[in-house]
């Protein structure tokens, strides 16, 4: 028999949390359990828990984190799966109506949906942007990890599968979801992908997310673990990654960062750098990517330089 635990986590999201239970409340078919754990937050979620709606709420007396607040609830579920939301986001009315069906149908040991993002304050649910793909049933489950990112909510995972990996690591603040997803791909879980979308998440400024220097600074830190951990054959995976997280560093201002994503590529074997422009990866067979990113940036400031030079009103007299 398949139930299902929502396991969420709170930190003074308030009205959004409000909005979050509103829209799971809002399906015909609803979740076993409904979990919520509040993070040592100022503004308590009990008063923005709607009317009607099962809930018990996990009180944490100390700040640790969303990951290891997962943990939290993850021991504490008592369903066959678990689904991790963040108290922000929302779901489609047919979340748990569908995400059953699917399972009930095909057990997997994780089932991922599309997801959709909105900065408006308003659920939307018709760009979706995981991209998976018709094929990606054929695809490397551990490899989509390492390269792409499965979000916290895209996915509903058999609790015993979770337990197995260990949950969330809990030395990372940010990208703790990606670290996570890697491991339980490389555990070798079966899985499948629903592309309906299900889940909207809500992106705002005041997010934890939005500090980009720490999520890129944290996942580094995922990759190193990942090099350790994983067979050789995904270090080719893990250098793309550290590639583009270098990218990321770079322009984040997080240099010495930023050299160790880029030694990290190096270390386990380079990458093409395909993604990049013709310039740049000429740049990088010869000059390394660390000092191609250099000159890269040293002539995008000459342009903008120029660009600016050109436009003031007696240029060029």
């Amino acid at each position: 028999m398949i139930t299902i635990s929502v396991l969420i986590t709170y930190h003074n999201e308030r009205e959004m949390l409000r909005e979050c239970l509103g829209s799971l409340q809002a399906g015909k078919v609803q979740p076993d359990e409904i979990l919520i754990y509040d993070d040592a937050s100022t503004f308590p979620p009990a008063p923005f828990i709607p009317a009607g709606i099962r809930v018990r709420v996990i009180r944490g007396e100390q700040n640790i984190g969303p990951g290891r607040g997962r943990n939290v609830l993850l021991h504490e579920a008592s369903s066959t799966y678990v689904h991790f939301h963040d108290s922000d986001d929302w779901f489609h009315a047919q979340w748990c109506e569908v995400v059953r069906q699917r399972l009930e149908e095909n057990p997997v040991d994780a089932l991922f949906t599309e997801i959709a993002s909105s900065s408006t304050g308003q659920a939307v649910f018709d760009h979706p942007f995981m991209n998976y793909g018709q094929s990606a049933a054929e695809r490397d489950l551990t490899a989509m990890a390492i390269e792409g990112g499965l979000l916290v909510p895209s996915a509903t995972i058999r609790r015993e599968c979770a337990l197995k990996v260990g949950g969330f690591r809990a030395g990372l603040w940010q990208s703790e979801d990606k670290d996570f997803y890697i491991r339980l791909a490389a555990s070798g879980v079966s899985w499948a992908v629903e592309s309906r979308t299900l889940v909207c998440i809500r992106y705002r400024t005041d997010s934890r997310s939005h500090d980009r220097a720490q999520v890129w600074k944290d996942g580094l830190k995922c990759l190193v673990h990942a090099s350790e951990e994983l067979p050789a054959r995904y270090h080719g995976n893990v250098a793309n990654a550290a590639a583009k997280c270098a990218y990321q560093l770079y322009m984040a201002g997080e240099r010495a960062a930023s050299h160790d994503a880029f030694e990290l590529c190096e270390r386990l074997g380079g990458t093409s750098y395909s993604w990049r422009g013709a310039g740049f990866r000429l740049a990088a067979r010869l000059l390394g990517g660390e000092n191609a990113e250099v000159v890269s940036h040293f002539l995008q400031k000459i342009k903008s330089l120029l660009g600016a030079r050109s436009e003031e009103p007696n240029a060029g007299r």
